[in-house]
């Protein structure tokens, strides 16, 4: 039994005021071989066992507990105990282009790409994700001229280098010119939202949402004429444009970002079929309104919308700095 363990888990139980349980509480028996590591963000313990060259690492399975774990307590040790070669690495977020035809527009590069270099394909609802990777120190120099060709051939699509995702790309790049933004969302019901509030410190530069789900609403709260939906349908540029003049006069910020669109997996129509989407963006007085089509499955058309709205908005600030 280990009391450190029963500290740490009855400490947590009171913070979450919630009491503690018997089966909760035997989470501090442990196995007297193995070295306790504390769960920061949960009761169950790690437990890391070593016998001679063999190694036994048992986690967590909450995902968010075991992802905590493997980057503050397991990867350092384990970079600690064992001798690893240096890990080679560059990230480019794409968009503009579907997997495959991403990866026909780079056949001359893979083709030319000797081992141990490795190019991945990550998609993602930002776009796609390129990971060029190789193992060796040794394999340095050569890294630098693989970026600087990859980086030519994709120009203008990739819209970032490094992990960072498109939301917190974009925060950075409101903050550096001092610019605010607000958002109405339709069809994402919010999903826009809770991107860009993940993002630490996002409160400096994000204002707040209207999630206009219903037409009552959009006329109401965005000021979209009831005259325009009745013409144009819901599910326009016209309305796209009305939603966003909207919501950028009602919480007067710099830059706003609108979306409506149909989900699925009902609702759509020959005109309009499931997976139509209007994005709208607005910088100060410049506005930009698209239509897309996502696809047939409601949740990844979801993300995929508001991974679309963060990212035009993106490359519509990228393009004013340039200009």
């Amino acid at each position: 039994f280990n009391q450190a363990v029963l500290q740490h888990i009855e400490a947590l139980f009171e913070r979450r005021k919630i009491a503690l349980n018997p089966l909760t509480r035997d989470q501090a028996m442990v196995p007297e071989v193995a070295t306790v590591i504390p769960n920061r963000v949960g009761t169950a313990p790690l437990l890391w066992f070593e016998k001679g060259e063999q190694l036994l690492v048992s986690m967590p399975g909450v995902p968010s507990e075991m992802r905590t774990a493997m980057q503050e307590e397991i990867i350092p040790r384990l970079k600690q105990s064992f001798r690893l070669s240096s890990y080679q690495r560059r990230d480019y977020l794409v968009t503009g282009f579907s997997e495959s035809a991403l990866a026909a527009h780079l056949t001359s590069f893979e083709d030319q790409l000797a081992a141990p270099f490795s190019l991945a394909y990550l998609p993602t609802y930002e776009g796609i994700r390129l990971r060029l990777s190789a193992w060796g120190e040794e394999h340095a120099g050569e890294m630098e001229r693989q970026d600087r060709l990859l980086r030519e051939l994709l120009g203008s699509h990739c819209i970032s280098f490094g992990e960072k995702s498109a939301e917190a790309l974009l925060g950075e790049m409101l903050v550096k010119r001092g610019l605010t933004l607000s958002t109405a969302e339709s069809c994402t019901g919010g999903y826009i939202a809770h991107l860009i509030t993940s993002i630490p410190g996002a409160s400096s530069w994000y204002m707040g949402s209207v999630v206009a789900y219903d037409n009552s609403i959009k006329e109401k709260l965005l000021q979209v004429k009831k005259e325009t939906l009745a013409m144009q349908g819901a599910v326009s540029r016209e309305v796209a444009e009305e939603m966003i003049r909207g919501v950028a006069a009602a919480t007067g910020t710099s830059c706003a970002i609108a979306v409506t669109g149909i989900m699925g997996p009902e609702g759509g129509s020959q005109e309009k079929p499931v997976g139509t989407v209007w994005v709208a963006t607005r910088c100060r007085q410049e506005l930009i309104a698209r239509e897309y089509s996502v696809g047939n499955n409601r949740a990844q058309n979801i993300e995929r919308t508001a991974g679309i709205a963060i990212t035009q908005l993106l490359r519509m600030l990228q393009q004013e700095a340039v200009s």
